[in-house]
C-alpha cells in the first residue's frame, strides 16, 4: 500500500499520538517509518510494530535545536529510499517535509497537534512568533491534506487558509495494546493520589496553583506530577519553598505503559490549563481522555473542549477559575461523596466507548486511502 514516513520532534518514547497513528497505518498495510529526535537524556526506544529512526541532536533547546533538527530532517527525507507519503507532525517538522515533497513531487500530509503559533511560549516572543507564522503561511497552502485534534482548531485553520481540515481526535485506544508495566508507587504510602500527567509541564497550565493547593489539603493526600517541561525545575523549587516535599512527587518522563499504570492508581486527575492564550483556550489535552479511560474522576479548567467533555459525559468537575483554593475545594467535594465518585466512574465507562481511538481511525485511514489511489 506504499510507504509513509512520519516525522516528529519528540524522542518517540512518550508520544502517544505518534504511536497510535503509526500503529494504525501499519496495521492497515502501509510500510511505516517514524523519524524522531534523540537528545542526550533520551530514553531507549521500545520495540514497535513499525520501523523507527532517531536523529541525534547536539542542541537541546532554542534556535540551535530547531535549526539543526530542520536541516538534518530535510536531508534525511531527501535521501530516504522509495516512493513515499510524508507525514509532518506539528509546525516544527513541516518546512523540511514540504520542501522535500516539492523537490521530489511527493504528497505531504500535516498533523497539527495544536495552534503552534499561538502557544504561550511562542506568542510571548513576537519575532519568534513571526518566524513560525511565515513558515506556516509558506507551507500550509502546499499541503496534500491536513488534519488536527479538534473541531475548533480545524475551523481556525480552515478559515485562515481556505482549505479542508479533517479532525482526528487524540483519544486513547479502547482496547489497550498488551504491555506489562509497573511503577513503584511506594511514595504514596496509602495516601489519596492526585495526578497531573503529560509532557506539557509549561507556563500557565495550572501546575503552580496545583502545587500550592497541596498546602490547603490534609496530609492524607499526595500529588503526583508525571512528565517534563519548561517549568519542571521551577515547580521543584516551589515544592521546596512551600515545604511540600512529603506531599508532591515528581516521576519525570515515563513510558506510555508506565503512564497507564500510574493513571489507574489515581483518585483524581487534573487538566487545568489556563486560557491565557488561544492555544490553551482551544486545547484538547490527551490526559483528559486518559483519565476517563482509567475511570479516574477529572477536575478540569473551563475551556471549551475540556468543559464540554466534562459537562456532556458527567465525569468530573469544571473549575470556574484556576486558583489553589478552588482546586482544594473541588478535591474535597469529590472525595467527600463516594456515591458521586461511583457515578463518575460509571459514566466514564460509558464515555470511553465513544471517546476512543478506534472511532477515529476511519477518518485517518480515509485521508491516506485517497492519497494512495
Amino acid at each position: 500500500m506504499g510507504k509513509i514516513i512520519i516525522s516528529v520532534i519528540s524522542d518517540l518514547v512518550t508520544d502517544q499520538r505518534i504511536y497510535k497513528v503509526a500503529t494504525t497505518l501499519h496495521n492497515a498495510g502501509y510500510t511505516v517509518l517514524v523519524v524522531g529526535a534523540k537528545r542526550r537524556h533520551s530514553k531507549a526506544l521500545e520495540l514497535y510494530s513499525y520501523a523507527t529512526h532517531r536523529i541525534n541532536l547536539l542542541f537541546n533547546k532554542g534556535f540551535g535545536m530547531y535549526a539543526e533538527w530542520n536541516i538534518r530532517l530535510f536531508f534525511y527525507l531527501l535521501f530516504a529510499k522509495g516512493k513515499k507519503i510524508l507525514l509532518a507532525n506539528d509546525l516544527d517538522t513541516l518546512l523540511p517535509n514540504v520542501l522535500v515533497a516539492k523537490l521530489l513531487r511527493l504528497p505531504v500530509v500535516y498533523d497539527s497537534h495544536e495552534l503552534f503559533c499561538e502557544q504561550e511560549e511562542v506568542a510571548a516572543r513576537p519575532r519568534v512568533q513571526k518566524t513560525w507564522q511565515l513558515i506556516e503561511k509558506f507551507c500550509v497552502p502546499k499541503l496534500t491534506a491536513m488534519y488536527t485534534v479538534n473541531s475548533s482548531i480545524a475551523a481556525i485553520y480552515s478559515k485562515q487558509y481556505s482549505l479542508p481540515v479533517s479532525v482526528v481526535h487524540n483519544f486513547p485506544f479502547l482496547v489497550k495494546p498488551s504491555a506489562d508495566a509497573f511503577f513503584d508507587m511506594g511514595f504514596a504510602n496509602g495516601r489519596t493520589i492526585l495526578l497531573s500527567q503529560g509532557t506539557g509541564i509549561n507556563h500557565n497550565r495550572g501546575y503552580e496553583e496545583l502545587v500550592a493547593a497541596m498546602k490547603l489539603l490534609p496530609e492524607t493526600y499526595v500529588l503526583v506530577l508525571v512528565g517534563g517541561g519548561l517549568v519542571y525545575a521551577k515547580l521543584q523549587q516551589l515544592v521546596v519553598q512551600l515545604g511540600l516535599l512529603h506531599k508532591v512527587h515528581f516521576t519525570g518522563v515515563v513510558s506510555i505503559a508506565q503512564l497507564q499504570y500510574i493513571t489507574k492508581q489515581a483518585c483524581i486527575g487534573f487538566t487545568i490549563d489556563k486560557p491565557t492564550c488561544a492555544n490553551h483556550y482551544h486545547i484538547s489535552p490527551n490526559k483528559l481522555t486518559d483519565y476517563i479511560h482509567a475511570q479516574v474522576p477529572v477536575i478540569g479548567s473551563n475551556t471549551p473542549f475540556v468543559a464540554s467533555i466534562l459537562n456532556v459525559y458527567k465525569v468530573g468537575i469544571v473549575l470556574p477559575v484556576v486558583t489553589p483554593q478552588a482546586i482544594a475545594n473541588a478535591v474535597l467535594t469529590i472525595v467527600a461523596n463516594p456515591t458521586q465518585i461511583a457515578l463518575y466512574k460509571q459514566n466514564a465507562e460509558t464515555a470511553k466507548h465513544k471517546l476512543c481511538w478506534e472511532n477515529e481511525t476511519k477518518t485517518l485511514l480515509s485521508i491516506f486511502e485517497k492519497i494512495s489511489k
